[in-house]
């Protein structure tokens, strides 16, 4: 795993990229969830540049905070913007990135390259690649041992 690339892993997870613009409504943050059924959505520019990312955390918390009426307020107003987002890029390693996300207790990372959105992944989709390495390293021990 030290030497695969998230690029590799961008490419077998071949996943559409679900965004919204800042000045969105909270509430079609909520029913973009929904439909895709995904628990983070990213907040790109028109060029394609990451503005931040809105998870259903941040929406929980500011309905606690503010009440439903938060529903009808901009993504702007609730999304955790760039400066405080941990981002990877297309050639970042697998388990360099698995740290980050350990180290700093979040599930998705937004994946850039020359600074515009082409993927994000999860926790989970690097565990998955991380399991499937373990299992073929597995098979391959268990071969050598058996001839």
């Amino acid at each position: 795993m030290k030497h695969e690339k998230i690029a590799t892993l961008l490419a077998q997870t071949k996943q559409s990229i679900i965004s919204i613009q800042k000045e969105a409504l909270i509430i079609d943050v909520v029913k973009n969830l929904s439909k895709n059924n995904i628990g983070v959505i990213l907040v790109v520019n028109q060029d394609g540049s990451l503005d931040g990312i809105v998870s259903e955390r941040d929406i929980i918390h500011a309905i606690a905070n503010r009440d439903s009426v938060v529903l009808g307020r901009t993504v702007e107003e609730i999304m955790t913007g760039t400066h405080k987002v941990t981002t990877c890029n297309t050639n970042s390693y697998l388990d360099d990135t698995m740290r980050l996300m350990t180290e700093g207790h979040f599930r998705h990372i937004p994946v850039l390259e020359n600074d515009k959105v082409v993927g994000i992944l999860s926790l989970a989709d690097i565990v998955k690649a991380r399991l499937t390495e373990v299992e073929d390293e597995a098979a391959t021990m268990r071969d050598m041992i058996s001839s």
